[in-house]
């Protein structure tokens, strides 16, 4: 599964499954979308642009640090409550705090997901 940042509050997740483990052995025609209702077809590809038409400067600089300038992929999800903002990635949530000026991280959450940490701050 992979996740594409659109914009600070906007994401996109896109998953791909494989008709046999050993995809080589098949053509890159062979996927299917992962998501897709009873007795209907898969929908078209996507034929439009899905990145913003702007991206604030240090948004673009965080992606490009945080996937090493395209060297590795990026996998995350993202949500914002009230002073809290946090990233889910494969191995947990980090937790940031708004402290006036940024969010500073707080605190770690290994194995979590971003339902499990909105939990643990409720809104007030």
């Amino acid at each position: 599964m992979r996740f594409l940042w659109l914009a600070p509050s906007l994401f996109l997740i896109v998953a791909w499954t494989s008709p046999s483990p050993d995809v080589r052995s098949k053509p890159p025609a062979a996927s299917k979308p992962a998501i897709s209702a009873p007795g209907r077809s898969a929908p078209a590809p996507m034929t439009s642009k899905l990145a913003p038409s702007s991206i604030p400067h240090p948004v673009a600089m965080f992606l490009a640090n945080w996937s090493q300038e395209g060297k590795r992929n990026v996998a995350f999800k993202a949500m914002a409550m009230g002073t809290r903002f946090f990233i889910e990635d494969p191995s947990g949530v980090t937790d940031y705090r708004f402290d006036g000026g940024g969010y500073l991280s707080e605190a770690f959450l290994s194995k979590a997901n971003l339902a499990s940490a909105r939990k643990k701050y409720p809104a007030k």
